[in-house]
């Protein structure tokens, strides 16, 4: 369809409306599925057995004091009711009291969540050498000794659970040639500034994981790219291979690799959840297990909502950052 003037319309304009109707749809999905996220932790809490009363009191719990301690705690309320307090709380930034501690949740998480980002962000680190810096080698010269190696022990580590991987690197980095500690305890100061070793094997667990992840998309990628005719013209020319992948190989492949890097941060801080307990590092993962074994309701939910919002901003990231580096999705409604 034309306009008055006659002309076509303009194409980056339709590819920005198309763009923002998107990531408007995208935040809506976005805010369902955390709602949903939440009724189905908050009932799946509901349904465990055993309650915040019955964890503290423990052998000494009683029908009378189990009931004086759940009026006290908020626990004789209905279900429902609660569950409309929390949600109101959360809306104006208070995530309730912890019912074991009885101190705010906020405070609770304040620390735990600065360890597991800083984890996870020395972690990225490590995707990136191996993922985008291996997957881009390999895949340049796809079928080659290297690839072969590559492709491989990528796809051993992703046969391998995460606790296994941590354990390999257990024995082999701290107990056999003892360069690092076994566990990722906090020195006495509480500051991670004062001891950074204990963060080595717990990030190198989730890199190596992660990172094998990554090689095997951005490997797939590029090789695809590397295939094409201009490629294979540009080599047939006499160019050198390192100016091809620069000038005609990365290029083509920089929008996708992005996206396969975003959508690897969820993992990065929920996957933190396993490596957390293995090398006792204090983070959230290993608050969520305390809160859980101890039926810290309040607690629980907020870390399952921060861990749930970080996993769902992330693939809604990677899914714009695809439709961004791709005009044709782009101007796609």
């Amino acid at each position: 369809m034309y306009g008055i003037a006659g002309g076509a319309p303009d194409r980056t304009l339709v590819g920005h409306a198309s763009l923002g109707r998107f990531v408007l749809i995208r935040v809506g999905v976005m805010g369902l599925v955390t709602v949903a996220v939440s009724v189905l932790v908050f009932a799946l809490l509901e349904a465990a057995p055993g309650d915040a009363a019955t964890q503290f009191l423990g052998p000494r719990a009683t029908p009378e004091r189990l009931a004086a301690l759940r009026e006290e705690l908020g626990l004789s309320r209905p279900a429902w009711s609660r569950y409309l307090d929390w949600v109101g709380g959360v809306a104006t930034g208070d995530f309730g009291h912890s019912l074991v501690s009885g101190r705010p949740v906020g405070d609770l998480l304040a620390a735990p969540s600065y360890r597991t980002a800083v984890l996870a962000a020395l972690a990225f680190v490590g995707v990136l050498i191996i993922g985008v810096g291996g997957g881009v080698r390999a895949g340049y010269r796809a079928a080659g000794k290297t690839d072969r190696a590559l492709s491989a022990a990528a796809l051993l580590v992703l046969s391998t659970p995460e606790f296994v991987v941590g354990i390999f690197l257990i024995l082999v980095f701290a107990l056999w040639l003892k360069a690092v500690p076994a566990v990722s305890l906090l020195p006495s100061s509480g500051q991670l500034a004062d001891r950074p070793d204990i963060l080595i094997l717990p990030a190198a667990t989730l890199a190596v994981v992660a990172g094998c992840y990554v090689f095997r998309l951005v490997r797939g990628i590029v090789a695809a790219a590397a295939a094409r005719p201009n490629v294979e013209a540009a080599l047939l020319d006499g160019i050198g291979r390192i100016r091809v992948l620069g000038v005609h190989v990365l290029p083509q492949v920089i929008g996708p690799m992005i996206s396969a890097v975003v959508i690897i941060i969820p993992y990065l801080v929920g996957g933190a959840v396993v490596v957390e307990q293995l090398f006792g590092y204090p983070g959230l993962g290993r608050m969520l297990i305390t809160a859980v074994g101890g039926r810290d309701q309040p607690v629980v939910m907020a870390i399952v909502l921060l861990l749930s919002v970080v996993t769902i901003i992330g693939y809604a990231l990677s899914d714009v950052l695809s439709r961004v580096a791709d005009p044709f999705r782009r101007s796609v409604s």
